[in-house]
Formats: C-alpha cells, structure tokens, sequence
C-alpha cells in the first residue's frame, strides 16, 4: 500500500534527465516548436507530475497544438498571400491609356 501511494504521487514523476534537459533547451534556444512539441510527444512522461516543469511544458503543448493561433497568425494569411484568381476580370473602362 505504500509503494501505490508513493507511485501515485507527483514525486514519482519523470525527472528529466541532463540529456533531455539538453535537448530541450537546444530546442528553445533555437526557437524550434515542431521539434519539441515531436520530443514531447516521445517523452510524454515530462507533461506528467506536479512540478513547474511538467506543468510548462503540458501547457506549452496544449498551447501549441493549434500552430497558427500559437505563433499569432492570422488564420487567413495564406488567402491574402494567393495570387490574384482568374475570375477576377480586369476593369473595363475605355479611357484606359496604354
């Protein structure tokens, strides 16, 4: 019963280790969110447990699923970027210089 409570408790979380912890820190430090967000998603025991960093990187996850809202873009950039579509006929005016 006190080895259930002791593997229930948040002292029983994954710790990182000075690798992971290395690796993480690359990813950070070179700005790299797909990359991290892949190593998390290998290791999903660092989201787990009750210290501040599984509780930032749970909420890193959580913030980042939705990559465009994440990186503050708007939703409909890609739209504005597209060229011009052909149904887009040009202006008829006949004093058109040319």
């Amino acid at each position: 019963m006190i080895l259930a409570a002791q593997l229930g408790s948040p002292l029983a979380a994954a710790v990182p280790n000075t690798d992971e912890l290395a690796e993480i820190a690359g990813y950070l430090e070179s700005n790299d969110v797909e990359a991290l967000r892949a190593f998390l998603l290998l290791h999903p025991e660092l989201l787990e447990g009750d210290t501040q960093l599984s509780r930032l990187l749970a909420e890193f996850m959580s913030e980042s699923e939705d990559m465009t809202g994440f990186l503050g873009l708007e939703p409909d950039l890609r739209d504005a970027l597209r060229a011009p579509s052909a149904e887009v006929a040009p202006p008829d005016t006949p004093d058109m210089i040319y």
